[in-house]
Formats: C-alpha cells, structure tokens, sequence
C-alpha cells in the first residue's frame, strides 16, 4: 500500500504562493524529497561517504547525494567539514561538497577556497566546475571566483576561459 502523503501541505511550506496560485520548481521538490525521507537518511548517505568512503556503499551514497541535490546535505557537508578534527575526514568532506553542489554551496566557497590545507583547496576549486557545468551560474556570474583561482593556480582552471572555437 502506498503511504499517504500530504501534498498540499509540502506545497504549502514549499512553493512560493502568488495572486493567482502556486509557483513549483525542481529545488520545491527537492526540499520536499528531503522532508520525506528525513534528515537521518540524508546524514546517513553522508556520513556512509565521509566516514566509511572505502566501504562498498560509499559510491552508491555519493551518487544519491548528487541525485537528490540537497541544500540540506550542503549545509550537513559543511558542518562536517567545520567541525570534524580529522584531516582526512575533514578532505573528504570538502570532496564530497563539490561533488553534491547546489546554488548554496557558493555560500560556503569562499571559506573553503581558503583553508590552510591545500588538499582541501584543491577539492573546493572544483566546486567552481560543477556550479556551472550543473546549470546553477554561468562562467561569467562567477567570473570574480574563476580570476580568484587563476591567481591560485593559474593552469587549474583554463578551460573556463577558453574558446572553444
């Protein structure tokens, strides 16, 4: 038997109401899947990938995790990442996030572009490549961060300048 899910009332708290009705989107629905499978299964993906990323569910996690595109896994990656001791864990963390990119995750860049560690650093320039490669900014709404990593690595990120023509 199927569940029975209120769905005027995920409409409710996640679509933006206007005069003449409702405005759905895919990042409304995406806030919905969250809500229904719950916050634990998304920690649970995440924690599987962070902190047993050699096991063999690890791969099969990261990719439900960039399937489902969660601010929410975001925001559980970045805490992960802010308060894990860990360097290892805290590098995963960081691989995972540009991995699993949202339009959030743009937030968070700044910080991470800038640890001390270089691995990490290494992880977040990516996160660059997937905002725009997903569709979330185009190279020139990022152009400031893409000049940023060109002074970081002038070789790392060509290819978002270059014609290809």
């Amino acid at each position: 038997m199927a569940a029975d899910i209120n769905w005027e009332a995920l409409v409710q708290k996640f679509c933006t109401k206007t005069e003449v009705g409702y405005i759905y989107s895919s990042e409304d629905a995406r806030q919905a899947i969250t809500e229904l499978l719950g916050r634990e299964t998304i920690e649970s993906a995440v924690n599987e990938y962070i902190f047993r990323g050699h096991g063999i569910g690890a791969e099969l996690a990261r990719h439900f995790l960039n399937t489902l595109k969660s601010d929410y896994a975001v925001d559980y990656i970045y805490s992960i990442y802010k308060a894990e001791s860990d360097l290892d864990h805290r590098i995963s963390a960081i691989e995972l996030f540009r991995y699993v990119v949202t339009a959030r995750s743009l937030h968070y860049y700044p910080e991470i572009i800038n640890d001390l560690n270089p691995e990490i650093r290494r992880w977040a320039t990516y996160t660059i490549d997937q905002l725009i490669f997903q569709g979330y900014f185009s190279a020139e709404d990022l152009a400031a961060e893409i000049q940023a990593l060109k002074r970081l690595n002038p070789d790392l990120h060509r290819q978002l300048t270059e014609d290809d023509g």
